[in-house]
């Protein structure tokens, strides 16, 4: 009886078994009468990546602010509309991509990517996902002396582009003007 429980716990290890082995294919013999054919594959050209650097406006120039319990300047180094990123934009939509650097010169200022909003004709815009970043702006406190360099990225539509820097009440403390490509 023993016997006959083992074979039949066995057996059904066996069979339990069977869907995770992998399939095997039957192996066609081939025909040495013709060679096999090579196809070339030729890729097609990538499409343009199209970036284009923006200047004028309040680009490179210091904006003095307040904010939490101290002071700083925010200051725009370069602007650069791209069509490429982590993923292509939307329709009608282009990145655009910001240097930024802020300064504490008094007492404590936080920092963070989401405290700077993008406002175009359309509206108001936090910074997203798509714009590919090699240096996003990381959230911090600042302490007098202190700098924080980083970039900023929106998905929006090509235009001018005025970016609020916010406090922590949500309040526009700063504004920085970035001229339509």
């Amino acid at each position: 009886m023993a016997a006959l429980l083992a074979t039949a716990l066995v057996l059904a290890a066996l069979l339990s078994a069977l869907p995770l082995l992998p399939a095997v294919a039957p192996v066609q013999p081939q025909s040495s009468a013709s060679p096999a054919g090579v196809d070339t594959v030729t890729p097609s050209a990538a499409p343009g990546s199209a970036s284009t650097a923006t200047s004028g406006g309040d680009l490179g120039t210091p904006v003095a602010f307040a904010s939490g319990a101290g002071k700083a300047t925010v200051t725009v180094g370069s602007a650069v509309w791209t069509d490429t990123g982590e993923m292509a934009p939307e329709p009608g939509s282009r990145y655009l991509v910001l240097e930024v650097a802020l300064s504490c010169t008094d007492g404590t200022v936080p920092v963070d990517a989401l405290m700077f909003v993008a406002t175009t004709a359309e509206g108001r815009t936090l910074p997203g996902f798509g714009p590919s970043l090699t240096n996003p702006l990381g959230g911090q406190v600042l302490r007098s002396g202190g700098t924080a360099r980083g970039q900023v990225g929106y998905a929006l539509p090509p235009g001018p582009v005025t970016v609020e820097v916010l406090d922590s009440n949500l309040t526009t403390v700063a504004r920085i003007r970035i001229p339509a490509r």
